[in-house]
């Protein structure tokens, strides 16, 4: 069975134009799912508040440029298929993916799986959204239900979990509020440290189930079609560029 390890990086967004509500300034960026074997395309997608070209830069594992592609904008939407083939896509493990609108925007960028890497936790299963690897102990299996904002988590004793912010989190507004953990119908006591990335959870498992209840579930897939709907346009279509006629039209990256 291939394995896929996801790393999560977020990156800081300055603030350098008027921005729709609920939409963050600069450049953001997501995929259609974070695993991806080598006879699949990986789809990117995003949204700027810069109305410039879209550069889209991959390295592999070993820091070398795997592609190099680029795409125009339609009231900030822009979407990119990168296609995993050439020497440069030969390495298994973690690629990050960096878009830049222009040359005024911060990049921000992502981290995807590629081939066949080890995962030191547990997979959650996302539905179509694809596999997570997340950090565990004593967790068989991981399960979301993304209508619900729930986690539910098979295993047995001391439960340790560290839940990514943007696969499950739990807001009232800009404040953090503590996650529900229950079992059948009582509220099991569990402990919560956080930083700006993670969310982990302890807590003693007794067996079979164990639900968490957040208030929303992988953000990044609802918001873009929320942006996408707004807009009321469709994605532009993308065009390749050869590595060398990119960095050549774009200067450093």
């Amino acid at each position: 069975m291939i394995k896929y390890c996801l790393i999560l990086l977020v990156a800081i967004i300055p603030a350098s134009a008027q921005t729709p509500e609920g939409v963050a300034e600069g450049i953001e960026i997501w995929t259609d799912g974070f695993y991806h074997d080598r006879q699949t395309a990986i789809t990117v997608w995003g949204h700027t508040t810069h109305m410039a070209p879209v550069t889209i830069l991959v390295l592999n594992p070993a820091g070398n440029i795997a592609a190099v592609d680029q795409t125009e904008t339609r009231d900030g939407v822009f979407s990119v298929d990168l296609y995993i083939s050439g020497p440069y896509w030969r390495h298994d493990g973690v690629y990050t993916i960096t878009a830049r609108a222009g040359t005024d925007t911060t990049p921000y960028a992502i981290h995807i799986g590629v081939g066949e890497t080890d995962c030191d936790g547990t997979y959650l299963d996302a539905g179509n959204d694809g596999l997570y690897c997340i950090m565990t102990d004593n967790v068989s299996e991981l399960y979301i239900d993304k209508q619900n904002s729930t986690m539910e988590i098979h295993g047995e004793g001391q439960i340790m979990i560290q839940i990514p912010r943007g696969i499950l989190d739990s807001k009232d507004g800009d404040m953090d509020k503590p996650f529900v953990v229950y079992y059948q119908d009582g509220i099991l006591h569990h402990e919560e440290t956080s930083d700006g990335i993670i969310r982990m959870i302890q807590f003693e498992h007794p067996g079979g189930i164990v639900t968490i209840l957040g208030t929303h579930a992988i953000p990044e897939f609802g918001t873009i079609l929320l942006v996408m709907a707004a807009c009321s346009v469709a994605v532009v279509a993308y065009r390749v560029y050869s590595s060398s006629s990119v960095l050549q039209g774009q200067g450093p990256y």
